[in-house]
C-alpha cells in the first residue's frame, strides 16, 4: 500500500510539470543561422529554455513545422524537401534525409501517424485550382512509397493538419477545404468550410479530446469553430473576445490535454511588428488566456523569429534523452515501474519512474 501511495504521489507530481509547450524559433547573427525549440511557460509566456536544432551559415537549412512521434521518441522537422529527425531532443543525434532544402515545389507540411511518415505538397494548376498531394515517405531515406492527389478549388486562405491515431485519419486544410484521409483503407472525404474570399482564413486544425476544431479569421473577427469529424458540418462557433487588432494567426494549433486547452499563436502587424501572442482556449469552459511571448529582436545584425508550436506531454513524451544532460550528475534514489515495484534503471521497453535524491521525478523509457 505504501508503494502504491508513493507511486501515486509521484504520478501526481509528474502531472504538475509534464505538460510542455514549445515554439520553434529562428535566430541569425552576422550570417550564422540557428534553429531552436523554445520552451514556453504556460502561465506567463516566458521562455524558460532554448534547445538548439541546427546551426549553419546557410539560411535554407533553418527547419520548421515540428511533429512529434511517441513510438520512436522523435521530433521531425523539414525545410524544402529535406526532413530532419531529432531523437528525443538529443540534437547530437539529428539525422536528415530526402530532397534538397530549396526545392522548386517544397513540402507544405509533414505528418506522423501510427509510426508512418507523410508529407504534403500543393501545386497551383490554374487560377484558384490546386492539387494537394499526400506522399507516404520511407522513414530511413525519405523516398516516396506512395502518393494520393486531390484537386480542390482554393477560395480562402488556410492550412494545417491534425491526426486521429485511434481511427488512422489525417485531417488536412487547404484553403477552405478539409480533406479527411484514412491511411488504412485509403478512403477520403472533402469538407467545404464557409468563406469565399481571401479575407477569410483557416489557420490551423486540431483534434482535441476527440472533437475537431478549426481556427477561423475574418479580418478582425477571430473564432474557433467545432466541426463534425465525419461530414464537416459546423457544431458550434465561438468568437474569441481577445483583442487581435494588428495581429494575424500564424503557425498551427496544438492541444494541451491536461488543461483541455487549444493553443494557437499570432504575430504582430503594423504597430506590433516584432511581437507575438499565444492564445489558450479551454474547450469546456470557453475561457481564454493570452500569453505574450518576449519581443523579437530585429537589428541590422540580429534577427529573431518565432514560428510554430509543439506540445510534448506526459501521455506522449517519454523523455529517454531529453533530461539526460540535465540529470546526469544527479543521484538516483529509486526506480519504479507503473506497478510501483522497484526495478533496475537498465530495464528496457518499459515506462520507468525515476526518483532522484534532490526530490526531482522523471518519467522515462529505455529503448
Amino acid at each position: 500500500m505504501k508503494k502504491f501511495l508513493f507511486l501515486l504521489s509521484i504520478l501526481i507530481g509528474l502531472k504538475s510539470f509534464s505538460q510542455n509547450l514549445y515554439v520553434t524559433k529562428t535566430f541569425s547573427e552576422n550570417g550564422v543561422y540557428k534553429s531552436f525549440l523554445s520552451e514556453i511557460d504556460t502561465s506567463n509566456g516566458i521562455i524558460n529554455n532554448n534547445y538548439l536544432f541546427s546551426q549553419s551559415t546557410d539560411q535554407s537549412l533553418l527547419v520548421v513545422s515540428p511533429k512529434y512521434e511517441a513510438q520512436s521518441n522523435s521530433i521531425y522537422t523539414f525545410k524544402g524537401n529535406k526532413i530532419y529527425n531529432n531523437n528525443g531532443l538529443n540534437y547530437a543525434n539529428q539525422t536528415s534525409f530526402g530532397g534538397l532544402p530549396n526545392a522548386l515545389y517544397p513540402y507544405r507540411e509533414i505528418i506522423v501517424i501510427n509510426n508512418r511518415l507523410f508529407a504534403t505538397r500543393s501545386i497551383n494548376t490554374s487560377g484558384m485550382n490546386y492539387d494537394l498531394i499526400l506522399y507516404e515517405l520511407n522513414k530511413n531515406d525519405g523516398s516516396i512509397i506512395s502518393s494520393k492527389t486531390w484537386s480542390v478549388v482554393y477560395t480562402t486562405n488556410g492550412y494545417g493538419t491534425t491526426v486521429n491515431e485511434a481511427t488512422s485519419d489525417i485531417y488536412n486544410i487547404i484553403g477552405n477545404n478539409v480533406i479527411k484521409y484514412n491511411i488504412l483503407d485509403e478512403t477520403s472525404t472533402i469538407f467545404n468550410l464557409s468563406g469565399s474570399n481571401l479575407a477569410t482564413s483557416y489557420k490551423g486544425i486540431i483534434l482535441a479530446n476527440d472533437r475537431l476544431f478549426v481556427r477561423k479569421a475574418d479580418v478582425l473577427i477571430h473564432s474557433l469553430v467545432e466541426i463534425d469529424k465525419t461530414n464537416g458540418t459546423v457544431i458550434a462557433s465561438q468568437v474569441l473576445t481577445s483583442n487581435f487588432e494588428n495581429y494575424y494567426p500564424s503557425g498551427n494549433l496544438v492541444f494541451l490535454p491536461e488543461s483541455n486547452e487549444i493553443v494557437g499563436s499570432y504575430y504582430g502587424l503594423l504597430t506590433n511588428p516584432n511581437s507575438n501572442k499565444v492564445l489558450k482556449f479551454n474547450i469546456y469552459t470557453n475561457t481564454e488566456t493570452i500569453l505574450n511571448l518576449p519581443t523579437e529582436i530585429k537589428t541590422d545584425d540580429v534577427t529573431e523569429d518565432y514560428w510554430q508550436l509543439i506540445v510534448l506531454n506526459s501521455s506522449q513524451f517519454l523523455a529517454s534523452n531529453f533530461f539526460e544532460s540535465e540529470n546526469e550528475n544527479l543521484k538516483v534514489k529509486a526506480v519504479y515501474n507503473l506497478l510501483g515495484q522497484k526495478v533496475s534503471l537498465d530495464v528496457k521497453n518499459q515506462i520507468l519512474v525515476i526518483a532522484y535524491e534532490n526530490g526531482k521525478i522523471v518519467k522515462t523509457i529505455n529503448r
